[in-house]
């Protein structure tokens, strides 16, 4: 069963519409609906942990500890970046944790490998963006940070 098909039978299960799921937890009725539908699945764990709540359920139900371990990691990741590179810093590491993804969407990996890769990718982008600051024009640069 793949993840939006949990959350609808979940929802079902408790007689609750999507649009009163989405109000209890604060998203559009639109959201829940690309959930169920598997075209989008939660970008944080804390929507997971709302999700579960709402529904009654555990967050196991949904996902691994270690999946949400790993959703939590990413979260910090994207935070750091935003925190040290601004907008822009934080959109780029959206966009690795995004492409980087795919390559594990045929499984394969453990979930060690998998923490391993994010750990060294997260390593390399924080690397790059320190090394590419030297390039930056000075009147661009906020050396505080």
């Amino acid at each position: 069963m793949q993840f939006g098909d949990k959350i609808r039978a979940a929802r079902q299960a408790a007689e609750m519409t999507q649009e009163a799921l989405a109000d209890k937890i604060g998203v559009s009725r639109r959201t829940i609906a690309l959930y169920e539908t598997n075209k989008r699945k939660p970008k944080n764990a804390g929507t997971i942990i709302d999700l579960a709540k709402a529904l009654n359920v555990s967050t196991d139900y949904f996902m691994t500890d270690d999946e949400l371990k790993q959703i939590q990691e990413q979260e910090v990741f994207l935070e750091q970046a935003g925190e040290q590179y601004g907008n822009r810093g934080k959109a780029q590491a959206r966009l690795i944790l995004d492409q980087t993804s795919a390559l594990f969407a045929g499984g394969g990996l453990s979930e060690d490998d998998k923490e391993a890769f994010f750990q060294t990718m997260t390593e390399i982008y924080f690397d790059a963006k320190a090394k590419a600051k030297k390039y930056t024009p000075n009147k661009y640069r906020n050396d505080d940070k």
